[in-house]
């Protein structure tokens, strides 16, 4: 069976020579240049299976402000770290962007 996947790389979001994303705005508007709610919408409808969230191996990390920018407003809706799971495939990203991203997930879920 063909899975049927969004990918988003946020490498695209980083600055010029920039190792690491940063910014908060940066991260708002990355979110609705993906057009993340809408997808993840597609996905709780089983129209797509997942969002695979991909970072290119050149950068070093993610400031929790852009996560924060970027993930805040979907999670707050899905209310839940594992719902987050269901819907966000993550198994690609280093173990230290994995880790920043669950952090910040319970950070915005207030845990």
């Amino acid at each position: 069976m063909k899975t049927n996947i969004r990918v988003i790389d946020l490498a695209k979001y980083k600055a010029k020579d920039s190792k690491f994303i940063i910014g908060r705005e940066n991260g708002a508007n990355a979110m609705v240049k993906e057009d993340l709610k809408n997808f993840v919408k597609k996905v709780e409808n089983k129209e797509i299976d997942y969002i695979k969230i991909e970072v290119s191996k050149e950068i070093y990390g993610i400031v929790s402000s852009f996560l924060l920018g970027f993930f805040a407003d979907v999670v707050a809706d899905l209310k839940s770290k594992e719902r987050f799971y269901e819907i966000f495939n993550l198994s690609d990203l280093q173990p230290e962007i994995k880790k920043q991203i669950d952090e910040e997930i319970d950070f915005i879920l207030g845990e």
